[in-house]
């Protein structure tokens, strides 16, 4: 099942015999995940009759990756 992106959902749970329903558990907030933001920072760096070195900095924090690992990064060029 596929969801939407960046979609919030709340769970809560309550268990039931015969007698009656416990009380509901906390609420679980899950969000489905995100596009990573935008890049902000590309930096030129070694430039060579033969190579261009770019650098920029890894998007490591959970809320910048949409919630999911980057698994790669994409150059453009014109």
């Amino acid at each position: 099942m596929m969801f939407p992106l960046d979609t919030k959902y709340l769970y809560r749970v309550s268990a039931a015999n015969n007698v009656g329903y416990s009380e509901v558990s906390t609420t679980l907030e899950i969000v489905t995940d995100t596009y990573p933001s935008g890049m902000t920072a590309v930096k030129n760096g070694t430039v060579t009759p033969l190579s261009i070195v770019l650098t920029w900095p890894a998007f490591t924090d959970y809320t910048l990756t949409g919630r999911d690992p980057i698994t790669f990064y994409q150059v453009e060029y014109d």
